[in-house]
C-alpha cells in the first residue's frame, strides 16, 4: 500500500499485486506524480549462498583424496616400506601443522620449522597448515608458489630475509603514505567498510614486499587444487565492540575454498568475503578483497585489549570478577546440593556502578576498531 505524501488534503492507497510482476524488468509505478516506485522481481536459484552444515565442503573432499597419494608416498619413505600403502591405510594418517601469532618472530619461526620437516621429508606428510596473525605472513607469502613444498625453501627463506632485515622507514614515506590513503579510498567506494584494520594491512604489505601484491585468498587454490601442497586455514577472532575479548569471541576459519564459522555451520566461498547477504542469498556482490587486508584482520593484536594482557601478566581473573562485572552475592550458604530441592536459589544482585563501569570500558575496550 502506497500513500501520498500529502495525507493532510488527500489519501490516496495503490495496490499492485506482486505476483503478476514480470520477471527481469522494471515497473515504474505512478499516482499523481507525487512518488516514482522501481519493483524488480527476480526468481531465486533454488540453492543458497551460504553453505550450511558442518561437513567439508566438495572442494576440500576432493583435495584430501589427491593429496593422501602424497601421504602415502612420503610414509613410505620415512617408515622403510616395501608396499605402497593402500588408499584406506593413507586415511588413517591425518597430520596437521598449528602455529601461533608473534609478528616477524613466528614469520622467521615458521620458515624454519617448514624447512626442518623438508629436511626430514615429514613436510608431505602434512595435510593441513593452520596460521594466525604472523605465521599467516609466512602462509601467504608460501602459497602465492603453486608448487611451494616440492621446491627447497632456502629461496623462500632467502626472499623472506631480505624483505625482513629492510629498513622499515620506507613504509611510512610520504609515497607509502599516499598509497595508503588512495587504496583505501578505492576500497570505499568499492563497498567495503574500512578501519584501522586495513591501513595496518597495507603496512604489512610495504614491510614484506616491494609492490603492491595483488594475489587473493581464492588464488591460492591453484596450490591446492591437486593436492600438492597441505590446506592452509588461517584464522581471526570475531568479536562484538560492546563485549571483551573474554566475554565473547568466536574463531573465523579461512580457507582457499571457503570462509566459515564453524560454530554456526555457516560457510561462504572465499572470493564472497565482505559482500553482503541476507536470509542465506547474497543481495549485494562487492570485488575480493586483497590479500594483505586479510592479513590486517588475521592480525591477532587487534583482539588484545588491557584486561586481556593484565590476565596474561598476573592470571588475576578475580580482578575481573571483583571490580568490572556486576556483583552476586549469595544470601544463603546452601549446600552443593539442597535439602530441599522444591526451593528456588536466592541471591542479591548489585548492578555496576558508573565507575566500575568506566573501569571496564577501559580494560576491555578496543579504540583502534
Amino acid at each position: 500500500q502506497l500513500a501520498d505524501g500529502n495525507e493532510t488534503e488527500k489519501s490516496g492507497v495503490l495496490s499492485f499485486p506482486l505476483n503478476s510482476l514480470p520477471l527481469q524488468k522494471e515497473i515504474i509505478l505512478e499516482e499523481d506524480n507525487s512518488f516514482h516506485l522501481c519493483l524488480t522481481a527476480r526468481k531465486c536459484s533454488g540453492d543458497l549462498d551460504v553453505r550450511l552444515g558442518f561437513s567439508l565442503c566438495l572442494e576440500e573432499q576432493d583435495f584430501l583424496r589427491k593429496r593422501k597419494k602424497y601421504v602415502a608416498a612420503a610414509l613410505k619413505k620415512i617408515l622403510n616400506l616395501e608396499e605402497d600403502l593402500k588408499e584406506h591405510e593413507a586415511s588413517q594418517y591425518m597430520v596437521a601443522i598449528t602455529t601461533t601469532g608473534g609478528g616477524t618472530r613466528s614469520l622467521t619461526a615458521m620458515y624454519g620449522s617448514l624447512l626442518g620437516l623438508q629436511k626430514l621429508n615429514l613436510l608431505d606428510c602434512i595435510s593441513y597448515i593452520g596460521g594466525l596473525s604472523g605465521t599467516t605472513w609466512t602462509m601467504a607469502n608460501l602459497y602465492e608458489d603453486a608448487n611451494w613444498s616440492q621446491k627447497y625453501l632456502e629461496d623462500a627463506i632467502k626472499e623472506a630475509r631480505k624483505q625482513v632485515t629492510k629498513s622499515k622507514i620506507c613504509c611510512f614515506s610520504l609515497d607509502c603514505l599516499k598509497y595508503y590513503y588512495n587504496d583505501l579510498m578505492e576500497r570505499s567506494k568499492e563497498g567495503h567498510n574500512t578501519s584501522f584494520i586495513d591501513l595496518w594491512g597495507l603496512v604489512i604489505e610495504s614491510m614484506l614486499h616491494d609492490k603492491k601484491d595483488e594475489h587473493r585468498l581464492s588464488d591460492q587454490r591453484q596450490a591446492v587444487d591437486n593436492g600438492q601442497n597441505p590446506l592452509p586455514i588461517y584464522v581471526a577472532i570475531n568479536l562484538k565492540s560492546n563485549y571483551s575479548a573474554q566475554a565473547f569471541r568466536e574463531w573465523l576459519e579461512f580457507t582457499p575454498y571457503e570462509v566459515g564459522l564453524l560454530k554456526y555451520g555457516a560457510s561462504i566461498r572465499a572470493e564472497h568475503f565482505g559482500s553482503q547477504f541476507f536470509m542465506g542469498r547474497m543481495v549485494k556482490k562487492l570485488p575480493e578483497t586483497r590479500i594483505c587486508y586479510m592479513q590486517g584482520m588475521w592480525s591477532s593484536i587487534f583482539s588484545i585489549d588491557v584486561m586481556y594482557v593484565w590476565n596474561l601478566a598476573a592470571d588475576s581473573e578475580d580482578f575481573w570478577c571483583r571490580w568490572t562485572r556486576d556483583r552476586v552475592k549469595d544470601i544463603a550458604e546452601d549446600p552443593f546440593l539442597s535439602e530441599n530441592p522444591y526451593e528456588v536459589d536466592t541471591c542479591l544482585f548489585t548492578p555496576s556502578s558508573v565507575l566500575s563501569s568506566t573501569l571496564r570500558d577501559v580494560l576491555t575496550g578496543r579504540p583502534t576498531i
